[in-house]
C-alpha cells in the first residue's frame, strides 16, 4: 500500500497546482489510453486491514471536497465576481493531505426445440426478466413471479406464482430446477392506492440486493431454499452451472452528516471575491475535516441511505453488517473519479458458498467471458484538476476466474482510456486479449474558433489490452474512425470485429483483429440509419435492429437488415426491411436490449417487441397505441419477410390494473419460440399463436383477470 498513498499524495497535489493545459489528453490521443503519468495511478491494490482502509476513505472524501470547491471557484471566476478582485490577488487554497431446458426429441411432453435467453457469450448466461425451459415460462409481473405451464401450446395456464416481497428485477433458472430471482426488498408499505404503479406508494431499498433460491421439483409450490442480502445497488449477474456472479454498484454522494460541500458565493452585494471565496473553503475545510477524521470505512458503508425515501429500518447485508467485513478483499485505486463501491459476490448455489470482492468506484458495465468478469465505468466529470475539457473517460477493471476455490475471482488488472463505451457489447476478450470499441468525444479536430482556442470533435476506435503487472495495457489499436459521429453498436466474432457508427448515414466498419498488436479496418459500409444491435446468424451474416434515416440523418423509423460479410473487404446490405409507413410510428426494446431479440435460428425466425401509434378515427388518443410481437422470416437467399403479429391490446384496453398503468402493464417485452409454436409476454399475461397461423391464439393466460 506504500505506493498507493505515495500516488494519493500526488495526486492531491496536482488537484491544486498548476499544469499544461491539454498535456495529458494530446499524449492519450495518441496511444488511444491515458498518458504516462495517469497510468501510474491504475493499479488496483488490496488494503492491509480496515485501518488503512479507513484512511483510505477519509482521503478520498477530502479529495471529493477539494474537487467540488475547486470546481467552484473555476465556474465563479469564469462567471466574474461582482467584488472586482483580480485573480492574480487570490491564491487558491491547499488540498488537505446458459439456462435450463435440453431440446431433444420432440413429443407430447416437451417440445424439440425452444428459444432462450439471447446473450453475448456462449455458455454464459445472463439474467433476464422471463426465463423458460420448454415447457414452462417464468416471468416477472408486477411484484410476482408469474409461472406458466407453456407447453402443450393449446392446454397453457398459469401453475402459481411466486409473491415477492419487494421489487423482483430479474431471474436464473438452473438446470437442476432452481429458480435465482433478483429483487431489491421492500422495507415499508406507505399505503395502497387502486389505479396507481405499485411502485410509486411502496419504499424500497435501493442500496441492497436480495437473493432468492426457489426449489421446482414442485413446480405447483415452489419452496424457498435460500435468500441472501448483499449491499450495494442491482446492476448485473452473470452465470455459468451453478456458479453465479452478482456485481452490484453504488455511487455514494453521501458524505458524513454536517459536512459542508459548497461556497455560498452570494452575498448582498453580489457575487464574492475570490479572496473571499478561498478564505470561506480554508475555514470550510478545518471543519469537514474534524468530522472526516471519526468516519470509519464501515462507517461510511453503512451510513448510505438505503432508498431514495429515507432511512428506513430494512434488512441487514450477509456480509458487511454481519461481521464478515474482509479489507483484504477491497481494492482501491488512486484512479478514483468519484467515490462508489462495486462488490462482485460469487455464490455456489450447490453448497451456498459465498466469497466477494469490491473496488472503491462506482461501475455502470460489466462484461464477462467464460474465465474474466470486467467490470467498467464512463466517466465525466471535474476530475483531478483536469478540468471540464477532458473528455469522457472509461476505466476497465480485470478479474479473472480462479482455481482456488469455486467461488474465488483474482484482480488482474486496470485500464484507464480516453472516451464512453456503448454497452457491454463494446467489450470482448479472444485469446487472452480484451478487445475495446470506443467513443473519444475529446479529439482535437484539427480547427480553432474565433477565439483561437482549439475545436474538438469525436472519433472512434478499437484497440487491444492485455494485463502486464496489474494494468490493462493498449498493445494495439485501430485508425480513428468516423470523426464526427459516435459509436451506435459493436459486436466481435473470433478474429473479426463490427463496429456500426452513425450522424447521417451508418457506416459499417468490418475488422480484421487476427494480430492483436496491429488490429485493422478490412472494409467499410455506408448506409443510411444506423444498427444498435448487432447479432450473429453465422460466420457470414450479421442480422441488426436498429433506425432508418434519410440523406439528412433524420431518422424514419424501425428497421431490420440483413448484411453479408463474406468479403470482409466489401461488406453489403444484402436485405433490409423498415417496419414504419405513413400511417404509424414504432419502436422496440430489442434496440436497446438484446435479450428483448429473439432468433430462432433452426426456423430462422426473428421475434421483436414492437409499440407505437397507428392513425386512429377515434377521439380517444390511446386507441392509436399499440404493442405487440412481431415475427419475420429471415431467409440468407429469399430476404426478409413479416411472418404476422401477436397482439396484446385485449390485455389492456378499457382496464387499468391494480398496480400499473393501461400502458405499461401490457406492453409485449419478451417472446418464446417453441418448434412451431410462438408466445408473446408481457406483464399482464401470456398468448400463443401457432407459427403457421398467427392470427388464430391457440392459447391466452391472463395474469389479471
Amino acid at each position: 500500500m506504500k505506493r498507493l498513498w505515495l500516488s494519493l499524495s500526488l495526486v492531491l497535489i496536482s488537484c491544486t497546482g498548476k499544469t499544461s493545459k491539454n498535456a495529458d489528453s494530446t499524449s492519450a490521443q495518441k496511444t488511444g489510453g491515458p498518458s504516462a503519468a495517469a497510468s501510474e495511478f491504475l493499479s488496483l491494490q488490496s488494503f492491509e486491514n480496515c485501518s488503512v482502509a479507513d484512511s483510505y476513505i477519509q482521503t478520498n472524501i477530502r479529495r471529493k471536497l477539494a474537487d467540488q470547491f475547486a470546481q467552484q471557484r473555476s465556474n465563479l471566476q469564469y462567471y466574474g465576481s461582482g467584488r472586482g478582485e483580480s485573480v492574480a490577488d487570490s491564491a487558491a487554497p491547499t488540498a488537505e493531505s446458459s439456462e435450463g431446458g435440453s431440446t431433444g426429441k420432440e413429443s407430447a411432453g416437451a417440445p424439440g426445440d425452444f428459444s432462450k435467453t439471447n446473450t453475448q457469450v456462449a455458455g454464459v448466461d445472463e439474467p433476464d426478466m422471463m426465463k423458460t425451459n420448454g415447457t414452462h415460462i417464468f416471468t416477472v409481473s408486477g411484484s410476482e413471479v408469474q409461472i406458466v405451464q407453456s407447453w402443450p401450446a393449446n392446454v397453457m395456464k398459469q401453475v402459481s406464482k411466486i409473491a415477492i416481497d419487494g421489487m423482483p428485477r430479474n431471474l436464473f433458472l438452473t438446470e437442476d430446477n432452481k429458480l435465482v430471482v433478483a429483487s431489491m426488498p421492500r422495507v415499508a408499505k406507505v399505503q395502497s392506492r387502486r389505479n396507481a404503479p405499485w411502485y410509486y406508494y411502496d419504499q424500497y431499498d435501493y442500496a441492497m440486493t436480495r437473493l432468492e433460491i426457489f426449489d421446482l421439483t414442485n413446480i405447483a409450490a415452489p419452496k424457498l431454499e435460500k435468500t441472501f442480502h448483499f449491499r450495494g445497488q442491482y446492476l448485473d449477474m452473470r452465470r455459468q452451472g451453478n456458479l453465479l456472479r452478482l456485481v452490484s454498484s453504488s455511487s455514494y454522494a453521501q458524505l458524513p452528516e454536517g459536512i459542508i460541500q459548497y461556497v455560498d458565493i452570494y452575498s448582498k452585494d453580489g457575487a464574492v471575491s475570490l479572496g473571499d471565496f478561498d478564505r470561506q473553503v480554508v475555514k470550510l475545510q478545518a471543519a469537514n475535516d474534524a468530522l472526516i477524521q471519526k468516519m470509519t470505512f464501515k462507517d461510511w458503508v453503512l451510513s448510505q441511505n438505503r432508498n431514495w425515501g429515507g432511512n428506513w429500518t430494512g434488512v441487514s447485508d450477509d456480509l458487511t453488517e454481519k461481521g464478515a467485513l474482509d479489507c483484504s478483499k477491497i481494492f482501491a485505486s488512486t484512479a478514483l473519479g468519484e467515490i462508489g463501491l462495486t462488490s462482485i459476490t460469487s455464490l455456489n448455489l450447490a453448497d451456498s458458498s459465498v466469497d466477494q470482492v469490491s473496488l472503491l468506484a462506482p461501475s455502470n458495465t460489466i462484461y464477462a467471458s467464460e474465465e474474466s468478469l470486467y467490470v467498467a465505468l464512463n466517466y465525466r466529470s471535474w476530475w483531478w484538476g483536469w478540468g471540464s475539457e477532458s473528455g469522457s473517460k472509461t476505466f476497465i477493471h480485470k478479474f479473472a476466474y480462479s482455481s482456488a476455490t469455486s467461488t474465488a475471482v483474482a484482480y488482474q488488472g486496470s485500464a484507464m482510456l480516453d472516451g464512453f463505451l456503448n454497452d457491454q457489447f463494446s467489450l470482448d476478450e479472444h485469446g487472452g486479449y480484451l478487445r475495446v470499441a470506443v467513443t473519444d468525444d475529446h479529439s482535437f479536430s484539427g480547427t480553432y474558433n474565433v477565439q483561437g482556442l482549439p475545436m474538438f470533435t469525436t472519433v472512434n476506435r478499437v484497440l487491444v489490452l492485455k494485463p502486464e503487472d496489474k494494468k490493462l495495457v493498449v498493445v494495439g489499436q485501430t485508425k480513428d474512425l468516423a470523426p464526427g459521429e459516435r459509436i451506435y453498436s459493436a459486436r466481435f466474432q473470433g478474429n473479426k470485429g463490427y463496429v456500426v457508427t452513425f450522424r447521417q448515414t451508418d457506416p459499417l466498419y468490418t475488422l480484421d483483429l487476427s494480430n492483436p498488436v496491429e488490429p485493422k479496418v478490412t472494409g467499410e459500409l455506408k448506409v443510411n440509419g444506423f444498427s444498435s444491435y448487432i447479432h450473429l446468424i453465422d460466420d457470414n451474416h450479421l442480422l441488426t435492429v436498429g433506425q432508418d434515416a434519410d440523406d439528412n440523418g433524420r431518422v424514419k423509423g424501425l428497421k431490420i437488415a440483413v448484411f453479408d460479410v463474406t468479403n470482409p473487404a466489401a461488406p453489403i446490405e444484402k436485405f433490409k426491411k423498415v417496419l414504419n409507413d405513413a400511417e404509424s410510428y414504432s419502436w422496440s426494446e430489442a434496440q436497446y436490449d438484446h435479450h428483448a431479440f429473439t432468433y430462432f435460428a433452426s426456423r430462422g425466425l426473428l421475434g421483436i417487441p414492437v409499440g407505437g401509434y397507428r392513425t386512429s378515427t377515434s377521439n380517444r388518443w390511446w386507441d392509436g397505441y399499440f404493442s405487440e410481437l412481431q415475427v419475420f422470416k429471415i431467409d440468407l437467399n429469399a430476404g426478409i419477410s413479416q411472418k404476422g403479429a401477436i397482439a396484446m391490446n385485449d390485455l389492456y384496453q378499457g382496464q387499468q390494473l391494480e398496480w400499473d398503468y393501461w400502458w405499461g402493464g401490457s406492453e409485449v417485452r419478451r417472446s418464446v419460440f417453441a418448434d412451431d409454436f410462438i408466445y408473446a409476454i408481457s406483464s399482464s399475461g401470456i398468448k400463443a399463436v401457432n407459427g403457421n397461423d398467427m392470427a388464430t391464439a391457440v392459447g391466452s393466460v391472463s395474469f389479471y383477470p
